[in-house]
């Protein structure tokens, strides 16, 4: 929508389902091991892919508030010079966790491989509790997937729709201020933050069963929120 009366913006959602054979694509935000599992049937690579993003909403509205001159309230005087010729945008977007490739931490099919996969168990692989919670304790089961026996190339699909690293939320704001100076020149005081709860974002969890820290999260990647103040002057 446009800006009319004050308000307008944009809202986007997006479905996706992305499957690919790519078995050496990489994600940042989600580690995998870039080898094939067997190298004579590449077929076999074929899942979701490791960028695979099946919800995103992306909303931006803009407002202008109603303070002073045109305007509903505060049309004069020092409510005016405060209050008027504010407009606040801002930006929120809501996105699925990536896949989870799930490996062993030791390779002993005691074949020419690279790697190998885990076996996966009966047991639940998503721990219980909030996304904060699983966050700093275990967001993955240490019993949900297993390290193959020897000469095994191991039951774990290169990627688990169902098992996925934390959904990312963020939210980004802008607030500028219109000022007349004198004549033609005009300023806008303009304030920006990005990350505006001071969310954490972080790389999915230790994907290798068996290892000390399987399940675990134990990086940080993005920005912390972070504050930027601009004045500018147009003639």
């Amino acid at each position: 929508k446009r800006v009319t009366n004050g308000w307008g913006g944009r809202i986007n959602y997006t479905y996706s389902r992305l499957m690919d054979s790519q078995f050496g694509e990489t994600n940042f935000l989600q580690p995998n091991t870039p080898e094939a599992l067997n190298a004579y049937d590449l077929s076999a690579e074929y899942s979701l892919g490791l960028i695979d993003v099946p919800h995103k909403l992306a909303f931006a509205p803009i407002v202008e508030l109603p303070f002073g001159e045109g305007k509903r309230w505060a049309t004069r005087g020092v409510g005016a010079a405060i209050l008027g010729g504010w407009t606040i945008a801002s930006i929120l977007t809501l996105e699925s966790g990536f896949p989870i490739a799930v490996a062993s931490a030791t390779n002993n099919t005691n074949l020419f491989t690279r790697m190998q996969r885990a076996d996966g168990t009966a047991a639940e692989p998503i721990t219980e509790g909030d996304r904060e919670s699983r966050i700093v304790g275990q967001w993955l089961s240490r019993a949900a997937y297993v390290v193959p026996p020897a000469f095994t190339l191991g039951t774990a699909p290169r990627t688990d729709g169902e098992v996925r690293g934390p959904h990312r939320n963020n939210i980004d704001l802008a607030a500028s201020k219109a000022v007349q100076l004198r004549g033609r020149v005009r300023g806008e005081f303009r304030v920006e933050v990005i990350n505006l709860t001071n969310t954490v974002k972080v790389i999915g969890p230790i994907h290798t069963a068996g290892s000390q820290g399987f399940g675990q999260i134990r990086s940080q990647s993005g920005f912390m929120r972070i504050v930027q103040l601009t004045f500018r002057t147009s003639f």
